[in-house]
């Protein structure tokens, strides 16, 4: 097994999405590294309020 080193580590940004919703994105803006259909996200509150508002539908 071959063994990977880290070439980059990347902060995330608070963003909101869906209807509101509190989040972090590591990823989804501005680097050309990337795809730039490719979001990762982070849903971390313990309070329930930042989740109330959810996400409408979308097609995945």
């Amino acid at each position: 097994m071959a063994i990977r080193r880290i070439k980059q580590i990347i902060d995330s940004h608070p963003s909101s999405d869906g209807d509101g919703v509190k989040i972090q994105r590591a990823h989804g803006f501005n680097n050309s590294q990337f795809s730039p259909f490719l979001m990762i996200d982070e849903l971390k509150s313990e309070s329930p309020e930042d989740y109330i508002g959810g996400f409408p539908p979308h097609p995945h």
